[in-house]
C-alpha cells in the first residue's frame, strides 16, 4: 500500500495530457512505427511518416511536465527529453539520403 501511495503522489506532479493530447501521442507513435515499417518499400513516403509522427509524439511528450524533486523521476525526465531529440536526429539523417532533405549539409556524406 506504501508503494502505490508513494507513486500516486508522483504522478499527480506530472502535468496530465488532455483527451486530445492523449490521442494525438497515441497517433504519432502508430505513425513513428509504420514510418520505420514503410522505409523497406518506399523512402520518401515513409520519410514524411515518420517525421509527422515524431512531430507529435515529441511534442506531446515535451507537454506533459513534471514539476516534483523526485530525481529518479528527473532523471528519467531528462532520458525523455534526449530520445526526443534522437527522433529528430533520425528524421535528419534519413533525410540525408533523398532529394527532399538535408543534402550536403551532413558532415558525414
Amino acid at each position: 500500500m506504501g508503494c502505490y501511495r508513494q507513486f500516486k503522489t508522483i504522478s499527480l506532479m506530472i502535468r496530465e495530457l488532455s483527451f486530445i493530447e492523449n490521442l494525438l501521442f497515441r497517433i504519432g507513435a502508430v505513425l513513428m512505427l509504420v514510418g520505420v515499417a514503410a522505409h523497406i518499400f518506399s523512402t520518401e513516403i515513409s520519410l514524411y511518416v515518420y517525421g509527422i509522427g515524431v512531430m507529435l509524439f515529441c511534442i506531446m511528450q515535451l507537454r506533459a511536465v513534471y514539476e516534483g524533486t523526485d530525481l529518479n523521476v528527473i532523471r528519467l525526465r531528462r532520458q525523455q527529453i534526449f530520445a526526443c531529440l534522437m527522433f529528430v536526429g533520425a528524421v535528419l539523417f534519413i533525410s540525408s539520403d533523398l532529394p527532399v532533405g538535408m543534402n550536403g549539409l551532413l558532415p558525414c556524406q
